[in-house]
């Protein structure tokens, strides 16, 4: 064996080692600008139906960690309130094996309240159960809720 490669094999685990090292650097760098990119983290918290949920009839009440929500479907409209000021409201209606697209609401009165335009669902199947799911963030916390409606009401293409 001569000189260089014993000096290879004495230097090659400090080679390997100091690699390891210089490459988690950059991997950490990497991963704290990712982080930096895409804001901040949501904790999420449930909204808790307060009674039975009938959008109809203006009594769908959720309350989570003292945000109080009321949700209605009237003239048209899925109609938002809230007790504090909210950032962001979407909502979409489900069935047990599709989604609507996401409804983003329009702000209203210094976002206390929000609301879009109710649309036609043609492919409703009425044999199975409707859901209305509910995201709000508020304050980098985003609460939700899943709650049944009836198949029937301006939603339905065909009520």
């Amino acid at each position: 064996m001569n000189k260089h490669l014993k000096i290879s094999f004495l230097v090659a685990p400090f080679l390997l080692i100091g690699g390891y090292i210089v490459a988690d650097m950059y991997q950490e760098k990497k991963e704290r600008e990712y982080r930096e990119l895409r804001g901040p983290e949501y904790v999420a918290h449930a909204l808790s139906l307060l009674d039975q949920c009938d959008l109809l009839d203006n009594k769908c009440s959720l309350e989570s960690r003292g945000l109080r929500i009321n949700l209605s479907a009237q003239n048209n409209r899925y109609h938002v309130k809230s007790n504090y000021k909210v950032d962001h409201v979407t909502m979409t209606l489900a069935q047990d094996d599709k989604e609507t697209r996401a409804l983003s609401l329009t702000p209203h009165r210094g976002f206390l309240q929000w609301s879009t335009k109710i649309r036609t669902l043609s492919n409703l199947d009425k044999n199975k159960a409707l859901l209305i799911r509910i995201v709000i963030f508020k304050d980098n916390i985003q609460y939700y809720a899943q709650i049944p409606i009836t198949i029937n009401g301006p939603w339905s293409a065909d009520p």
